[in-house]
């Protein structure tokens, strides 16, 4: 019966270690003791980190963790926390970090650790220049609660196999009260990092930011603009919309365009929400929240109903006899119009969404 049950806890414990790539498949119940004492330390590494990844993959309970850890205790000699919080790494007073700002709570990682922590077994070059993305949007946590994050999120451009790291997070009802709380601890270490690099292993490298990510409502947040579907919101150019039926159209193609100066200066008043809500001007200088900085959404830009009826009113409006509704359903009415709505699309391409 013993021997049954080691079988069967050996067979568990392999599979837990084959989701790290690591087959010690001898390990547990036929290698010697001091075959077991002479790499006790990088099995006992590998095991804790392949529990890990487990415990936090499949959500397991600090209930089902330790116990998990008791049977690998007892059928070898792997010394493993008796606290699943200690194997988690989880910090005891996450209180000292998190701070209570208008409207909710926000934590900062900050940019230097999470680079450091994430590339501190990656052997990089001296003159080597990391491109970094920027994320930032809202998400609800709870179906039944109006509680939501607004996490700022980074990652590495040449560097696709690393993770997506977490900067920051904001937790509230709703976004956050003051995007200058939200944003000044995010753009005065950007600023800081760009003017003096980021250290990895005693290395010092350039750091630069290669595009802002974000939605369209969050990009109208977090410059302190109007939204995007406002009669003035185009992120690109100056043209003004006009509400028909209910809906904002497009219909000057010449217009301006928007330039990081004049954002900086706030030329156009109409596009800003209200003076002193975005960040000062000596906080720009990371080329964060400017015109260019910031990518356009192609979904918004292109193939919102509300462009597609732009499209289609400028393809149409020759017939006089040609009256369409202002709604989606547009596609499915008038059928016989798409493949001329198509090739009108491709000629005026994706290129002249800036």
């Amino acid at each position: 019966m013993s021997k049954q049950w080691n079988t069967v806890v050996k067979s568990t414990i392999v599979m837990i270690l084959m989701m790290r790539d690591v087959f010690f498949i001898d390990y547990l119940i036929e290698s010697s003791d001091e075959e077991q004492e002479a790499e006790q330390n990088n099995t006992e590494f590998s095991v804790q980190d392949a529990l890990r990844r487990w415990a936090i993959s499949k959500n397991q309970t600090y209930e089902s963790i330790e116990e998990v850890m008791e049977i690998i205790r007892r059928v070898s000699n792997c010394k493993l926390p008796k606290d699943a919080r200690t194997l988690l790494k989880i910090n005891r007073n996450p209180s000292a970090e998190i701070l209570t700002v208008q409207g909710g709570q926000y934590w900062y990682h900050g940019i230097q650790k999470c680079i450091s922590n994430e590339l501190s077994h990656v052997n990089l070059a001296t003159d080597a220049t990391l491109l970094i993305n920027v994320s930032i949007d809202g998400l609800p946590i709870f179906k039944s609660s109006n509680l939501q994050f607004w996490p700022i999120l980074i990652n590495i451009h040449e560097m696709p196999d690393i993770p997506v790291m977490v900067v920051a997070i904001y937790s509230g009802p709703s976004k956050p009260a003051s995007i200058r709380h939200f944003l000044r601890p995010f753009v005065d270490e950007l600023n800081f990092l760009m003017k003096n690099g980021v250290f990895v292993n005693n290395k010092q490298l350039d750091i630069k930011i290669r595009a802002i990510i974000a939605d369209s409502p969050a990009r109208a947040f977090i410059k302190g603009v109007i939204s995007f579907n406002a009669l003035n919101g185009c992120l690109k150019c100056t043209s003004e919309g006009k509400s028909i039926r209910g809906r904002v159209a497009y219909c000057e193609c010449i217009a301006s365009d928007r330039t990081d100066e004049g954002f900086r200066m706030r030329r156009k008043t109409t596009f800003h929400v209200r003076k002193g809500f975005c960040l000062r001007n000596d906080q720009c200088n990371a080329w964060f929240l400017t015109i260019s900085g910031i990518v356009c959404q192609y979904a918004n830009a292109v193939l919102r109903e509300t462009s597609v009826d732009v499209f289609a009113k400028k393809l149409l409006r020759t017939r006089d006899d040609f009256k369409y509704p202002f709604n989606s359903k547009f596609l499915n009415v008038h059928r016989g119009s798409i493949n001329e709505l198509d090739e009108r699309i491709i000629i005026v391409g994706a290129q002249d969404i800036k």
